[in-house]
């Protein structure tokens, strides 16, 4: 079987909590590096997770509506990800095997 075909299938096959695993980690590679190529350019990366956050007062949240989404994906180090998706995968396995896996999606 050849590499694609081979990870191709590897995610068709994964539940939907790996799948969330799967992007959680993509969003962290993504954000280190661009924080990496910022201090490197010596530019300001902070823009990115302000826009990115859950803002801390309602007005704000009214100019970010997208920020309900997107906070679940942004993790402050690499300790808090893993315990987090440690956390996504165990109680996963327990949720999908009462719910639907659209429901913990949707949840």
């Amino acid at each position: 079987m050849r590499g694609s075909n081979r990870i191709r299938s590897k995610i068709q096959m994964a539940t939907v909590s790996e799948k969330l695993i799967a992007v959680n980690v993509a969003v962290f590679i993504l954000i280190f590096f661009f924080k990496t190529l910022a201090f490197l350019f010596s530019f300001n990366s902070d823009f990115l997770l302000e826009w990115l956050v859950f803002p801390k007062e309602l007005g704000e949240f009214i100019f970010k509506p997208w920020s309900i989404i997107t906070y679940a994906f942004l993790h402050s180090g690499i300790w808090h990800l893993l315990s987090n998706m440690l956390i996504l995968y165990f109680s996963g396995v327990y949720f999908l095997n009462y719910f639907s896996p659209k429901k913990l999606l949707n949840f």
